[in-house]
């Protein structure tokens, strides 16, 4: 059994499509023995496209061979020279009980359907006279982990089930109106599946969804779930204007019509329920939309609260499905890590076989690593203060209290970038329609946001009068909100709205200052001098301790970039309080608020600018310079009609740096706890 699993994290960028193929960049970001400095630039041929289509459509299935040099073809993409002495040199690493991670992080929906399961190998496993071992396919490797990661900043955890009998909740349904004649989709077959899979495994129960509508689903998990098993219909819709989409999984009306419920909303339900791991099952004729149909479904369930979602990017054959299903949720039940069940179920499926093709690497694991608790230490500090004094423990509580500002800030963040933004874009219908219903949904939402910062606020580790006045404005805001919901009056509406808007963008750039200045003052020395081999009473040379100094060298490593981060992590704070500011002034005098702004934000974007994801970066750049030169010629026209663009692309740019700064907070807290308990007892703080 894997006790552990160490983290290999790739980053996939700069996807550009060129005459020849999909050209974009490679790069460890990290890894047990280091990250690579400069990124690996690798090119996906048209003629591995055609392969892929292929290999999709099972023409391959039947030629080994073909199939073993497509998944070499896809890992050496994956991880190209230099990328692969990482992940050799970290595999040589692992200890006896331990497990290698491979995270991949696209960057955008292009690589995300590249089937990345298919990577092989040939690491010298098998001694098979030349032919091509199975083994050479990293995903059938028992010690090796490969899932789709998502960076998510939401405060949000799924709640803990404790119950010894798991139960899963099963939605099968294709509506009416989706329903194509000449190939329905096959949801007896699915079901039957599904019971076939789980008849042995005595500690899960199965509930079928019957109707498949959202009343009924409220219904079915009023008791709570661990599982919700899909097979139905899902959609993705891009939005060409700003390049953001939305996700739906199609349930159904009472009058059997489609049903699109918004991925975000649905996962908010589940998590709330207990689910803690989602199956997006693919009948077998259901019909894809490009290669990996839930490309873009399953990440919006993780990044919404759903820890594992399992999604598969190929139909698979009934077999496989059977054997795949039965063998993941006993596993499930019964390991530690989602990361071996995936590994045992896809195991399952190989054992079935040739007969089976590509099925073995057809489910895609997306996962979304949740940050342990607070950090251990000492306890009520009055916010960042002068830094902590020498000594691990004031070290550690600093760290914690940083998580704790970090866990404030999505907590606000979350709460703009859904229920207040959802209201304001349909403020101008309220009370008709259904804005009265939802509304009351989003308000229910904000209000489990501001119980998040009232527990943050308990734990008396942050400033407590900034969270104190915080939390009052969050309640005045809140009780304006639910009396315009009672009374369904408009002008209180807007009371509420002003009072959040307020709220939620002065108080993250407080937060962000806290955290900012708490990273810059860090000691770790204080804290990892033990781990350096100086304070380790009487502890030999030997295996553990090397690899506690080898931890503390990460450690140290992980903190400057936390500092860095942190730096560009205010920068990028300030700009957007500025833009907040501008964009709330009424078009007419907007202009005169961007020239007004323009010189100390102007002032920050050059810092930033060097430092901004090469991704977007030259856009950024260009309509920096665009509005810039429209504000020098005194140019209104010039400058809004490009304010917009810039807006859009600075905001792009934030979330990504916002969810890397918090990322590394969290990373930061985690890395303490293990470093302390890695310590001999005595040499622990008290």
């Amino acid at each position: 059994m894997i006790n552990e699993y160490l983290n290999l994290d790739v980053k996939l960028f700069g996807c550009e499509d060129k005459a020849d193929g999909m050209h974009f960049s490679v790069q460890i970001e990290y890894s047990p023995v280091g990250e690579q400095k400069d990124a690996e630039k690798v090119v996906l041929s048209s003629a591995l496209s055609n392969r892929l289509v292929a290999l999709e459509r099972r023409e391959l299935d039947g030629d080994k061979p073909a199939m073993t040099a497509v998944g070499m073809e896809i890992a050496q993409l994956l991880f190209p020279a230099n990328g692969r002495d990482y992940l050799k040199n970290s595999l040589s690493k692992l200890a006896g009980n331990q497990g290698l991670r491979i995270r991949i992080k696209c960057a955008s929906i292009e690589l995300d359907r590249v089937p990345w399961e298919f990577a092989y190998i040939d690491r010298g496993l098998e001694n098979s006279g030349g032919a091509a071992g199975n083994r050479g396919y990293l995903v059938l490797d028992s010690r090796i982990s490969l899932v789709r990661y998502e960076l998510c900043s939401q405060l949000m955890e799924a709640t803990q089930r404790n119950q010894e009998k798991k139960r899963l909740v099963a939605v099968l349904c294709e509506p009416e109106d989706r329903r194509n004649p000449k190939n329905p989709l096959k949801i007896d077959d699915e079901l039957s599946n599904l019971v076939e899979a789980l008849k042995d495994v005595r500690n899960i129960t199965v509930d079928r969804c019957s109707p498949a509508t959202r009343g009924q689903l409220q219904e079915l998990l009023l008791d709570g779930a661990d599982v919700f098993h899909f097979a139905g219909h899902g959609a993705l819709r891009r939005n060409a204007g700003n390049g953001t989409s939305a996700a739906f999984l199609l349930l159904q009306r009472g009058d059997g019509s489609s049903d699109e419920w918004e991925v975000d909303d649905i996962a908010l339900r589940l998590a709330s329920k207990g689910i803690q791991l989602a199956v997006l099952g693919a009948c077998q004729s259901a019909e894809t939309d490009g290669r990996n149909s839930w490309a873009g479904i399953a990440p919006s369930l993780v990044r919404a609260g759903i820890p594992a979602v399992i999604g598969m990017q190929y139909t698979v054959f009934d077999q496989s499905a059977v054997a795949f299903s039965k063998m993941l949720y006993l596993c499930w039940s019964k390991f530690p890590t989602i990361d071996e069940a995936m590994a045992e179920a896809r195991g399952a499926i190989a054992n079935l076989g040739a007969r089976t093709g590509r099925d073995f690497a057809t489910p895609v694991l997306y996962l979304r690593l949740r940050d342990r608790g607070p950090g251990p230490g000492p306890g009520p500090g009055p916010g960042p203060g002068p830094g902590p004094g020498p000594g691990p423990g004031p070290v550690l509580a600093a760290i914690a209290e940083l998580y704790d500002y970090k866990q404030v800030h999505e907590a606000l963040h979350s709460a703009r970038t859904r229920g207040f933004n959802l209201i304001q874009l349909r403020k101008d219908e309220f009370p008709n329609g259904t804005t009265v219903r939802e509304f009351t949904m989003h308000a229910r939402d904000l209000r489990k946001t501001l119980q998040d910062v009232q527990r943050i606020r308990a734990q008396k580790r942050c400033d407590d009068d900034m969270l104190q006045v915080i939390e009052e404005e969050f309640s005045g805001a809140l009780e304006t909100l639910d009396e315009a919901l009672k009374v369904r009056v408009q002008e209180k509406l807007e009371d509420a709205l002003a009072g959040l808007d307020t709220l939620l963008t002065a108080h993250p750039a407080r937060v962000d200052a806290c955290m900012a200045l708490l990273a810059k003052r860090l000691d770790l020395d204080a804290l990892l001098g033990p781990l350096r081999g100086g304070g380790l009473a009487g502890a030999a040379v030997d295996d553990q301790m090397a690899a506690m100094i080898q931890s503390a060298a990460e450690m140290l490593h992980l903190g400057e970039k936390l500092r860095s981060s942190a730096a560009l992590h205010n920068l990028c704070q300030n700009v957007d309080t500025k833009l907040a500011m501008i964009r709330k002034t009424a078009v007419a005098q907007r202009f005169n608020e961007i020239r007004r702004h323009w010189k100390p934000m102007s002032a920050s974007l050059s810092k930033i600018l060097d430092d901004w994801e090469p991704v977007s970066r030259e856009a950024f750049r260009l309509h920096s310079e665009q509005l810039g030169n429209g504000v020098a010629a005194n140019d209104e026209r010039t400058a809004g009609s490009v304010f917009d663009e810039f807006c859009d692309d600075f905001d792009y740019g934030f979330f990504t740096v916002d969810t890397d700064f918090k990322t590394l907070c969290g990373e930061m807290n985690t890395r303490a706890i293990q470093s302390v308990s890695n310590l001999p007892a005595e040499d622990r703080p008290h």
